[in-house]
């Protein structure tokens, strides 16, 4: 039995105006750092066997805190990656939100593709269950901690939940916060969604 943490990256100078993606490669605010210190110190309680990051650095950052008091060493896997939204990344939210393509992909996420040969949900969330795989294998007893970012985080939940991905924005993931599920086998249950860790 592995129970995951899903830790989506705390808060970064970017949040809530600019669509960050995969290029804009932004490190955490001052509230984000009290965030990762706050979880980091959570997590100190805890039998942490991993620590697994998306390798942008407003992941990394968030990660290292953890896997530092944790002490096990961080491990950076591309498949926790953000979306690749092709070029919307980097522009904020009030030019996407007048463009019909980015209205596509908001109310088609299970067909539709990120601009410009971004990916497709589908694809970023197949990858994100192919990690969690394989680390229920290397942690069939253990307790691992990804660090990843806000939709993949949604899309992993919404495929153990059975949930259509033309829906799962109806799943809340707040920055720092902590969604945990137990994978025993074939066999999942969801412990909690979007739990907030308060930082100092």
């Amino acid at each position: 039995m592995t129970l995951f943490h899903l830790v989506r990256h705390a808060a970064h100078s970017a949040l809530g105006r600019a669509l960050a993606g995969t290029r804009m490669n932004v490190g955490l605010s001052d509230e984000g750092r009290a965030q990762a210190s706050a979880l980091a110190d959570w997590f100190s309680k805890r039998p942490i066997s991993a620590v697994i990051s998306s390798p942008l650095k407003r992941t990394v950052d968030t990660a290292r805190p953890i896997a530092d008091r944790c002490e096990v060493e961080l491990t950076r896997d591309s498949r926790l990656n953000e979306i690749d939204f092709g070029e919307w990344a980097g522009k904020n939210f009030d030019s996407l939100n007048a463009r019909d393509d980015w209205k596509l992909w908001n109310a088609f996420r299970s067909g539709a593709r990120a601009a410009c040969g971004g990916e497709t949900m589908v694809e970023a969330q197949a990858r994100a269950i192919a990690a969690m795989l394989e680390l229920r294998d290397d942690w069939p007893n253990g307790e691992v901690v990804i660090v990843s970012h806000g939709d993949i985080i949604k899309a992993s939940l919404a495929y153990w939940l059975g949930v259509p991905l033309d829906l799962f924005r109806r799943i809340e993931i707040s920055p720092a916060s902590i969604s945990q599920m137990r994978l025993d086998g074939s066999d999942v249950t969801i412990l909690g969604v979007n739990q907030p860790t308060a930082a100092p």
